[in-house]
């Protein structure tokens, strides 16, 4: 098995409380994830009689292809008060990123049974925004923006043998 692995978490939390005659709060809080993670094989030969030789990369992802509980979250509250009071949140949470898998054509993969080169990415973007203003006259606004970007490849140019037969390997490419 040859592997490149992430774990990529990013957390940005904002707070804000304003008093007075005439209270005003603003908070902003902006988290990103944007990782690459390459594997690539250049002018390699793997060979095993038994068994399954496996190339991988993966990101917020396990071995099986499940889900690693990591993400981008943004959290931002604010409050205001007095006899007037205004408030406003701006947060944002983009996870992102590539994860590559690459078989150069002049590697060569010899196994006994299953070869698989697979790219596996798991991304989730959490954004909360809040906010109170207590008084005669009150004006909030919030904005909360969670967005998922980036990208999965997977691509085999080598020659690759399973069980004695030549073949195309099993490639996959997921990113969710």
């Amino acid at each position: 098995t040859v592997r490149s692995t992430c774990l990529a978490d990013a957390d940005a939390n904002a707070s804000g409380v304003a008093g007075g005659v005439l209270g005003v709060g603003v908070t902003f809080a902006d988290a990103l994830v944007s990782p690459t993670v390459q594997t690539y094989l250049a002018g390699a030969d793997i060979e095993t009689t038994s068994g399954s030789v496996i190339i991988q990369s993966l990101c917020n992802r396990n071995a099986d292809g499940s889900s690693v509980e990591q993400n981008a979250y943004a959290h931002g509250t604010v409050s205001a008060g007095g006899l007037a009071g205004g408030v406003g949140a701006v947060v944002d949470a983009t996870a992102g990123g590539t994860v590559t898998t690459s078989v150069d054509l002049a590697s060569s993969i010899a196994a006994g049974s299953n070869v698989t080169v697979s790219s596996l990415a798991g991304r989730t973007a959490v954004a909360a925004a809040g906010g109170t203003v207590g008084g005669v006259l009150g004006v909030g606004t919030t904005f909360a923006d969670a967005s998922t970007v980036g990208g999965a490849a997977t691509s085999m140019a080598g020659t690759v043998v399973a069980g004695g037969a030549i073949l195309s390997p099993d490639l996959e490419a997921s990113a969710r």
